[in-house]
């Protein structure tokens, strides 16, 4: 891994990481929420790009204003991020890439989609969130996530103090990750396994705006229009996911042309990502 922050046009630093191989396909992948430019699942790609048990993939890990080492960015909107985004490929001089995200990284990299149509090939999102702003989509989407959503704009001390509670006590979170798991299968999950969350969630709220920021831009109209969207996308789905409903999928993918759904079963929200991974690095690199 090597890490690395660039200055952007405001003054405001961004924060990114970048793996695999040099030479390979260059993919920016787009963190779930509160994500950072490290994690379990972006390490087991590295290692799978560098044991040669998944193709030649150039990654780049961003971090959203607010997370990690980037700074943040008051207001934050989805548009910002896709200008973000723009300035970082020119910066490091990539013409044309594939972009991979994972649940709350999936706005941000449909609305690069539709905005960078000339820059961006391809598109993965496993277990994304959908316009929750829409009513109909908010049925089935994990409370917690609804109040956040809903503090995000009308008290968001809530939010400033979750991610307090989460930066000094990060098993608290952890066993909320994996409380939508059966107690069988939480107790087969190794205490290692906990532990190498703690520096990832310990970076993802040491401030609390990468999440407050991120809530917001949920519940509030995307400004995509999705039907304008060119790019090939797929989506990667469980029909098990209780954090975001597979119908989230579903709606996108009716209304994205060229977009397609791979259904999963029986994976909950996070597992999904885990087995979607060797699909999706096949997808952006073919």
């Amino acid at each position: 891994m090597m890490e690395n922050t660039i200055q952007l046009p405001d003054g405001r630093v961004l924060g990114y990481a970048e793996y695999g191989c040099p030479d390979g396909t260059p993919v920016i992948l787009m963190g779930g929420t509160p994500g950072v430019r490290f994690g379990p699942l972006i390490f087991r790609l590295d290692r799978m790009v560098k044991e040669g048990t998944a193709p030649a993939i150039r990654l780049f890990v961003l971090e959203r204003p607010g997370y990690g080492l980037s700074e943040p960015h008051p207001g934050r909107k989805i548009d910002h991020v896709v200008e973000d985004t723009a300035f970082f490929a020119d910066a490091i001089e990539l013409e044309q890439f594939t972009l991979f995200a994972g649940s709350g990284g999936a706005p941000f990299a449909l609305a690069c989609s539709q905005r960078l149509p000339h820059r961006i090939t391809k598109t993965a999102i496993s277990a994304g969130i959908g316009p929750v702003f829409l009513p109909e989509l908010r049925r089935g989407v994990d409370k917690q996530d609804l109040e956040f959503i809903q503090s995000a704009v009308d008290t968001p001390q809530i939010i400033i103090s979750y991610a307090e509670k989460a930066y000094n006590d990060p098993f608290s979170l952890i066993e909320q990750i994996f409380a939508h798991m059966p107690e069988e299968k939480r107790k087969q999950i190794p205490a290692a396994a906990k532990e190498a969350l703690v520096p990832m969630i310990k970076e993802g709220t040491k401030s609390p705006y990468g999440m407050l920021d991120d809530y917001r831009c949920f519940g509030q109209p995307w400004n995509v229009k999705f039907e304008d969207i060119r790019v090939p996308v797929r989506f990667w789905h469980s029909e098990a996911d209780q954090s975001v409903p597979i119908a989230h999928a579903e709606y996108l993918t009716n209304l994205i042309p060229n977009a397609s759904l791979r259904r999963f079963q029986e994976l909950d929200h996070l597992a999904t990502s885990q087995a979607a991974l060797p699909e999706v690095l096949a997808f952006l690199a073919e």
